[in-house]
C-alpha cells in the first residue's frame, strides 16, 4: 500500500486507527510522536484525527528522539548500528 493511499484512507475516515502496523507507522510518522504518546492522546480525546492533532498541539507533542551516537573515550562518536 503506498503512502499516498494510506494517507487518503486515513484522511477519509478522519480517525486515528491503530489496528495494523502500517496504521501505527503512518500516524506516528505523520504526527511526529512515538506510539505510546499517540495511544495516550487517543485515550485522552478519542480517535478523531482533528481532536488528536489538537490535543498533541496543546500538550506540546514530544517528538520522537533521533538515535543517539555512542561516545567512546578517545575516539570520535560512533553511531549505534542498532
Amino acid at each position: 500500500m503506498t503512502d499516498a493511499f494510506k494517507q487518503l484512507v486515513a484522511d477519509e475516515k478522519g480517525q486515528v486507527v491503530l489496528n495494523a502496523e502500517h496504521e501505527i507507522h503512518y500516524w506516528t510518522e505523520h504526527l511526529g510522536v512515538d506510539e505510546a504518546c499517540l495511544r495516550a492522546a487517543i485515550g485522552a480525546v478519542g480517535n478523531n484525527a482533528h481532536d488528536v492533532r489538537s490535543y498533541l498541539a496543546e500538550k506540546g507533542r514530544p517528538r520522537v528522539a533521533p538515535p543517539q551516537a555512542e561516545v567512546v573515550p578517545g575516539n570520535a562518536a560512533i553511531p549505534d548500528p542498532g
